[in-house]
Parts: structure tokens; sequence; C-alpha cells
């Protein structure tokens, strides 16, 4: 891993360390959301303005990637890891980042997960997984 930017990260897990990869183009959605201003405020005291994120209501996005792994044991390990990772928001949303970004969503897990094995599903090593998530808050900045 090392100082590698990581590509998607939920509630804290980097998933590049269950050898996920966003594919071209994998994250749906997220465009649409995106406002012509952000929601900032003027705190007094302060000599900037101060973005406090902005409510979307609700809006769905999907992520798609890839999964590689060394063994076919491993494929399994991560991504029943990743489904672990994701079961931490059925009841509350969590941290979604992409990229290197300090900017994060407020997301919950929808239940969306398929698999599709690269080659053989009894030997693969790789796996496109899709994910769906809620979104119920934009650009949030970490402190």
């Amino acid at each position: 891993m090392g100082d590698e930017p990581f590509e998607i990260k939920f509630n804290g897990t980097d998933w590049a360390s269950y050898g996920f990869k966003l594919v071209k183009d994998g994250v749906q959605g997220i465009d649409e959301m995106r406002q012509v201003r952000p929601d900032i405020e003027w705190v007094p005291g302060r000599d900037e303005p101060y973005y406090f994120g902005a409510f979307l209501g609700e809006k769905h996005i999907a992520v798609t990637g890839l999964v590689k792994a060394t063994t076919r044991a491993n494929l399994v390990s991560y991504l029943g890891s990743i489904k672990t990772n994701l079961q931490t928001s059925l009841t509350e949303a969590r941290q979604l980042l992409f990229g290197d970004s300090l900017d994060y969503y407020q997301a919950v897990y929808d239940g969306t997960f398929s698999v599709q094995f690269i080659g053989s599903g009894l030997t693969s090593t790789a796996a496109i997984i899709s994910v769906g998530f809620l979104i119920t808050a934009d650009r949030w900045v970490t402190s």
C-alpha cells in the first residue's frame, strides 16, 4: 500500500486493501448531484467562508470496480470483507470518499451488490463488482 492514493474508502476502510480498483467510469450518478454553487457560509471571526456541505435528499449512485486476488480463496475473502464493510451502514450513514479528496459523502449501502467473475466461476481470481449507495449529503470536508 504505502503512500498510494486510495480510490474508494467507505467507513474508514480503503477498498484497495481488498484488491479493489475502480473501472473506467466506475462511479455513476455523482455528476447529477453536483451543484453549481457549493453551500458556503461566512462564519463570524473568519476571513474566509466555511463549507458546510449540502443536503441533497436521496440520491443513488453505483460504484463498479475490479477485485483482483492471487488465489480464488483470497478473492472470496476480499468479496466477503467488502460486504462486511458495507453492512456497517445498514443503520446509519457512513463516510464515502473517492480518490484522495478530503471531501466526502454521507452514504448508506442500498443493498445492491452484484458480482461477475472473470473467467471460470470456480477458479477465477478476479471479479467485476457493482455496489449501490444512497447518498444523503454531498461534499462534506474532513477536518
